[in-house]
């Protein structure tokens, strides 16, 4: 049942960050000249892509590493990495989404740094996930001190929260 689970994220994974990558070249297509019937198969195409294939795409991928989460009990820290990357690509694919739509309303267009920047940071978010996922690296290997894993150790780090006492109380009525 895993292998099943861990097949269809990495082949719906595949797709939406494929997806999400090539969205940008996609709508850098509009140029301000495009119109009649050459700019409604332009987002014909673009929206099918982004409706039909790279969102469900996102949803199983979302959905299959979810399960995931809970049959392998994966609670570590290299996984804490990976789903905030994991929520920075949700956010990039909103944005790609509005894009889709911004981009085909009347004078729109999307220029070439816009592309560039979209591919980049998918590709770049793309490279932090796998970097987790396969190094699995842990706090001590980034430099984190160990102290942050304990309730208020993150004040106590940054200075905000008294020191603990080694004296332990009880409250009373």
């Amino acid at each position: 049942m895993i292998v099943w689970l861990k097949a269809f994220h990495i082949i719906a994974l595949s797709i939406w960050c494929a997806g999400l990558i090539t969205v940008p070249a996609m709508l850098a297509r509009r140029t301000p000249g495009l119109a009649g019937e050459p700019l409604y198969e332009l987002q014909k195409i673009t929206r099918f892509a982004f409706v039909v294939v790279i969102s469900p795409a996102a949803f199983i991928a979302i959905g299959t590493g979810t399960a995931l989460i809970f049959a392998r009990e994966t609670f570590t820290f290299w996984f804490a990495i990976k789903l905030l990357l994991v929520g920075v690509l949700a956010k990039l694919h909103i944005r790609a989404g509005a894009s889709v739509v911004e981009v085909f309303k009347e004078d729109g267009t999307y220029p070439l740094w816009r592309m560039a920047l979209g591919m980049s940071l998918v590709a770049l978010v793309v490279a932090g996930i796998l970097v987790a996922v396969l190094a699995k690296p842990t706090m001590e290997e980034l430099g984190i001190p160990a102290g942050l894993m304990r309730p208020g150790g993150l004040g106590q780090w940054l200075g905000f929260a008294p020191q603990p006492s080694s004296e332990i109380t009880m409250p009373m009525p």
